[in-house]
C-alpha cells in the first residue's frame, strides 16, 4: 500500500510539474472563477467534489473558484452535502481552509473516473485552443500530455488520428492535424459524459425526472417546485418520519423550511419527537442550512428505506394524475420515463420493491380498438383505475 501511494504522489508531482508549466507559458488556462464553469453548461453541474479536489491538487481550479461554485449551487436551491455547504459558507480570507476539506487520499482520488475523464478534457481543449489561436503543430503539447498523464503513447493516434493520403500537400498536412486535435477533444468529451453517466447519482436522475415530467420538458433542467402540502393529507402524515421527509428533501419535493414548519406544528400539537425534530422545530430561518447536515444516512441506506420509498411514489403518481387529467398530456410517455428512473438503478438492475410504477400502467393501461390512439372512453376507465389505485394504495406511514 505504501509503495502504491508513492507511485501515484510521484504521478501528482510530476503531472503538477508539467501542468504548472503549461499554466505559465499560457498554454493551459486554469478555473479560477465561476464564470469559466458556467461556460460549460450542464457539465458544471455534474462536477462533484472529487472532480474538484483532483483539480485543486494539480493546480487546475482554485480555492476561489470552488467556494463560488458551492455558493452558486446553493443558491439555486441544489441539495449539498456537508462539507460542500461548509465550502459555501467560507468567506474570502478563509480560503487557506479549502484544501483542509479535502479529505480523500492520493490513491482513490487518482482512480475516480470522474474526475479524471474531465480534467483529461479540460487540459487537452486548453492545449487545442492554444495552438489552434497561434496556427501551430498541435500534437507537439498532446505528446508531453500522453507522457505527463500517464497514458500509452500512441493512445491517442491510434483512436483518433487519420493519416493523410498521399496526395496531401503541407496544407492539407497541417489541416489534418487540426482535425485530429478537434476529434481528440470531441472524444475525450463523450467520454466525460460515459463517465458522468456511470457516477451519476441515483437521487440526481429521479430528481430530473420528476422535475420534467411534473413541470414539463423543456431542453433544460426544470426546478421542482418545493410546493408539498402536507395538510391536504390530513393527520395521517403525523406517521411520516424524519427518513421519509429526508427521502422527499433528496429528490427535490420539499424543501428546508417546510420540514421545520412541519416539526414545528407536530410540537405545537405536542406529539412525541426525537431529539433531532424537536432541534429541527426550532431552527430559524437563517440555520436552514443545518438540515442537511444533520441528514446524514448514506444513499443506500435511505434507498432501501421502504416506507420513504412508497410515500413518495404514491405522492408523484398523486401529482402526475393531477396533472394528466385536466389536460392532454400522455401517461403512457410519462409513467414509462419515471418507472426506468425510480424502480432501476443506473446499471440497468431492478431495485428493491419490484416496479410498481410500470406495473400500474401494465394494470389499467386501456385495451381493445381505441388502445392505439387512447381514445376518450379509454381515457375516462383509465383515469378511474388509475384514481381507485391511489385511494387504494395511500401510505399512511
Amino acid at each position: 500500500m505504501l509503495d502504491e501511494m508513492d507511485v501515484v504522489y510521484g504521478w501528482f508531482e510530476r503531472t503538477r510539474n508539467t501542468l504548472a508549466d503549461n499554466i505559465l507559458a499560457g498554454r493551459i488556462v486554469p478555473i479560477g472563477c465561476l464564470a469559466q464553469f458556467q461556460t460549460l453548461g450542464s457539465i458544471a453541474d455534474y462536477i462533484s467534489l472529487h472532480v474538484l479536489q483532483f483539480g485543486y491538487r494539480l493546480g487546475l481550479v482554485d480555492a476561489q473558484a470552488v467556494v463560488e461554485l458551492m455558493t452558486d449551487r446553493e443558491q439555486r436551491g441544489i441539495v449539498l452535502n456537508k462539507t460542500e455547504l461548509l465550502l459555501a459558507s467560507l468567506r474570502e480570507d478563509e480560503l487557506d481552509e479549502v484544501p483542509l476539506l479535502f479529505t480523500d487520499s492520493e490513491v482513490e482520488l487518482r482512480a475516480n473516473r470522474l474526475a479524471d475523464a474531465f480534467w483529461r478534457w479540460w487540459i487537452l481543449r486548453s492545449l487545442v485552443d492554444y495552438r489552434k489561436s497561434r496556427k501551430e503543430d498541435p500534437t507537439v503539447d498532446m505528446f508531453e500530455f500522453q507522457i505527463m498523464w500517464g497514458s500509452g503513447p500512441n493512445e491517442f493516434w491510434q483512436r483518433y488520428y487519420q493519416p493523410p493520403s498521399s496526395f496531401s500537400t503541407r496544407h492539407s498536412e497541417a489541416r489534418n492535424l487540426e482535425r485530429f486535435a478537434e476529434r481528440t477533444v470531441r472524444g475525450l468529451q463523450t467520454e466525460l459524459w460515459g463517465a458522468i453517466g456511470v457516477t451519476e447519482d441515483w437521487f440526481d436522475a429521479v430528481r430530473d425526472v420528476v422535475a420534467s415530467v411534473l413541470a414539463g420538458w423543456t431542453g433544460e433542467r426544470v426546478p421542482i417546485p418545493q410546493s408539498a402540502k402536507f395538510q391536504d393529507f390530513g393527520p395521517e402524515t403525523d406517521g411520516l418520519s424524519l427518513d421519509t421527509l429526508h427521502f422527499g428533501y433528496r429528490i427535490g419535493l420539499i424543501d428546508a423550511r417546510f420540514i421545520v414548519k412541519l416539526m414545528a406544528d407536530r410540537k405545537q400539537r405536542h406529539l412525541p419527537l426525537t431529539e433531532a425534530e424537536l432541534r429541527l422545530a426550532s431552527l430559524p430561518d437563517n440555520e436552514l442550512y443545518e438540515i442537511p447536515l444533520m441528514f446524514n444516512d448514506p444513499d443506500t441506506e435511505l434507498r432501501t428505506n421502504s416506507a420513504a420509498r412508497a410515500f413518495w411514489r404514491w405522492y408523484i403518481l398523486r401529482l402526475l394524475f393531477n396533472k394528466f387529467k385536466p389536460g392532454l398530456f400522455d401517461p403512457r410517455v410519462d409513467l414509462a420515463e419515471l418507472g426506468i428512473s425510480w424502480d432501476y438503478d443506473r446499471k440497468g438492475e431492478e431495485v428493491e420493491g419490484g416496479s410498481p410504477i410500470g406495473g400500474l400502467w401494465e394494470h389499467f393501461h386501456p385495451r381493445g380498438r381505441d388502445t392505439l390512439f387512447f381514445g376518450k372512453r379509454a381515457r375516462t376507465q383509465f383515469f378511474e383505475k388509475f384514481e381507485q389505485w391511489l385511494n387504494d394504495n395511500q401510505p399512511t406511514n
